[in-house]
């Protein structure tokens, strides 16, 4: 089952997954970094777990999986 993700979601989540701090993705997207919480809170709540850093780990599994099966084809 794959996750699902808003766009801007999304964005946080490739960007926490490089290695860069919120305020870093913040000032890179020009928001908060209420705002970029936010979109892990709603991320996470709405693919039914229980912490940011579940959601991180499934973003980075399937984010490696399609590359993996991209590499395949």
């Amino acid at each position: 089952m794959s996750l699902k993700l808003q766009p801007r979601e999304r964005q946080v989540l490739d960007l926490l997954s490089t290695g860069s701090a919120m305020k870093q993705i913040a000032d890179k997207l020009g928001v908060g970094i209420s705002a970029c919480s936010n979109y892990i809170l709603r991320a996470r709540e709405r693919n039914g777990l229980k912490t940011g850093w579940q959601l991180l780990a499934r973003y980075v599994r399937e984010q490696s999986l399609a590359e993996y099966m991209k590499g395949r084809s």
